[in-house]
């Protein structure tokens, strides 16, 4: 058994290379070429390494990328109560906290200028609806003449006015026909509650009670019908052009459906009217380019 162990361990230190087979010089090629092999096995390696590291990186770059462009197309404007040049304040408002389409609602501009710089100027205000790029004058052009009651400057500058649509509005300020500053307001949705009905002149009118109406025959789509309108406010009843445009629930699209001018001092008014399709729909009566309030009606099919 010792024996047997003595000559197994003699031959584990013998050469693995038979001398009649494996010269040395072939013995070294063989070992050359396992490092070799070995070697050019570590260099593949690292070089597929290197090529897959590179082509993720560029992988990423231009997943980074079109992220980044599909995040900047799906950027909108958002609201902005000031307007600054330069980071100087130029000009803020203060909206009424209840603006909504369809509504007359209340606005404080305050101007950060000097009066000495406005004064004399003409003001206006256009505001245009980003969604649809519908715009309208809001504030006619008006001459700057005295600084806001209780003020050096204008720092008080009010206006009243109402906008047909819900969603972002831009203000565009102008002085002398030239811009000046502008702000972006969100302006909500109205309230599509039918609007009521109630007596006045003598008839039963749908409307805005003690401000403007009509006979209420109700809408058939697509089809005319006669309605008699009523300016309950005394201020409306003045020679003017009255026009009354439309809007369907869900939609963005202003139709004009009725138009006269000059209406003059008249109280009442004949009109013809068409709503194209049913639905519940505001109609928008406007006096001399100026947006009175919301009118909803039903129309049936």
């Amino acid at each position: 058994m010792d024996s047997g162990n003595g000559n197994w361990e003699a031959g584990l230190k013998e050469s693995p290379f038979y001398q009649s087979h494996f010269t040395n010089n072939l013995k070294s090629k063989v070992r050359q070429g396992l490092r070799g092999e070995t070697k050019g096995r570590n260099r593949m390696f690292r070089v597929a390494l290197l090529a897959s590291i590179a082509l993720m990186g560029v992988a990423l770059f231009f997943i980074s990328d079109r992220l980044s462009l599909w995040q900047g197309e799906g950027e909108g404007p958002e609201a902005r109560h000031a307007y600054y040049d330069n980071g100087g304040l130029i000009m803020e408002v203060f909206p009424d906290p209840e603006l909504r389409a369809g509504a007359p609602a209340g606005y404080i501009f305050r101007f950060a200028a000097p009066f000495s710089s406005l004064a004399g100027k003409e003001l206006s205000i256009e505001a245009v609806h980003l969604p649809s790029g519908q715009s309208q004058t809001a504030v006619e052009p008006m001459m700057v003449e005295e600084p806001s009651p209780g003020y050096a400057g204008l720092e008080r500058y009010t206006a009243s006015f109402a906008l047909p649509l819900p969603g972002l509005w831009r203000y565009e300020i102008s002085l002398d026909g030239e811009h000046y500053a502008d702000v972006v307001l969100g302006v909500a949705e109205p309230d599509w509650s039918l609007s009521p009905t109630f007596r006045g002149e003598g008839y039963t009118l749908r409307g805005i009670p003690d401000v403007i109406g009509f006979i209420n025959h109700g809408f058939i789509a697509n089809h005319f019908n006669k309605y008699m309108w009523f300016f309950m406010d005394r201020n409306l009843a003045q020679a003017g052009h009255f026009e009354v445009k439309a809007v369907r629930k869900g939609s963005d699209k202003l139709l004009s459906v009725f138009e006269y001018g000059p209406a003059g001092s008249h109280d009442s008014l004949p009109s013809m009217m068409m709503l194209p399709e049913p639905g519940k729909w505001r109609l928008l009566p406007y006096m001399n380019g100026k947006l009175i309030g919301s009118i909803v009606v039903e129309v049936a099919k």
